[in-house]
């Protein structure tokens, strides 16, 4: 039977295209971006349903019993992490930004900024976690992370309450 070799490839030559489109959907130009892959444009978005679609195909076919398509693959997570640890740092520097403009005009818009890059930073995370299906891997990735998201809530928090504005 070829299907496993099969859905295999196809999940690879997928897996590529969306790594690619999700390198190239940058914070400002969301699902517009394109890749070239080969001859065909794949959106990225379209590319994420096709490797889902593969991966299920995969899950369900003979391949169930085989852990391994459970776990993220390690380059993937790594590239979402790293996309992860880029907005934890920006949400820090916009975070410091409105603690330094306290008591200036430029507080509202500071923290306004460093709301949204707190959310996007949150959101990055849990949609990285919500991804991973195997339990050790999703663990492992809490334990070294977690505490991150929630110094970033806990910052962003300090300040709003210490200015009594609600978000």
């Amino acid at each position: 039977d070829t299907t496993i070799p099969m859905v295999t490839m196809m999940l690879h030559t997928f897996s590529a295209a969306a790594h690619r489109a999700s390198a190239a959907i940058t914070r400002r130009h969301l699902a517009t971006s394109s890749v070239r892959l080969g001859a065909y444009e794949y959106n990225a978005g379209a590319s994420a349903s096709l490797l889902r679609v593969c991966r299920s195909a995969l899950i369900t076919g003979k391949a169930a019993h085989n852990r391994t398509f459970a776990l993220m693959a390690e380059d993937e997570l790594k590239r979402r992490m790293d996309d992860f640890q880029d907005l934890f740092v920006e949400a820090r520097l916009c975070i410091e930004d409105a603690q330094e403009s306290q008591e200036t005009t430029y507080f509202a818009e500071d923290l306004d900024a460093a709301q949204e890059a707190v959310d996007e930073a949150v959101k990055a995370f849990n949609e990285v976690v919500a991804d991973i299906d195997d339990k050790d891997q999703k663990n492992s990735v809490l334990r070294s992370n977690g505490l991150k998201v929630e110094q970033l809530k806990g910052e962003i928090q300090m300040i709003i309450d210490g200015h009594g504005h609600h978000h």
